[in-house]
């Protein structure tokens, strides 16, 4: 199996050629191979860009439910900056979700 680096790589040159499924094919066969890894916590930010991705392919419910992901990992990070951004993420793709700045903000406190 190709290094991720290697993987992101290919992912990014495809994005750039404008092959975004592709490109979303490979960032989650990444993200899906390191799940339940240790190594996880070092490509939390592709959640985002699976997210984007799907957002730009018009499937903003798979979009919402990576940010959700992500920031689930980024509460156990206690990352409160970034669960924030991910939420403005949320709110912009659904407004029905404004709750989730306080959903998350419990899940910090929490923590």
């Amino acid at each position: 199996m190709a290094k991720v680096s290697e993987l992101k790589e290919r992912a990014r040159a495809l994005e750039q050629q404008g092959r975004l499924s592709e490109a979303l094919a490979i960032y989650r066969h990444i993200l899906n191979h390191l799940e339940r890894t240790p190594a996880i916590k070092h490509e939390l930010p592709l959640y985002v860009k699976v997210g984007d991705l799907s957002l730009k392919l018009g499937n903003p419910t798979s979009a919402v439910e990576m940010y959700e992901h992500a920031a689930g990992h980024y509460v156990e990070a206690g990352s409160a900056n970034t669960i924030i951004a991910l939420c403005l993420k949320i709110v912009g793709v659904d407004e029905a979700r404004a709750g989730v700045f306080r959903e998350y903000a419990g899940l910090l406190v929490e923590g």
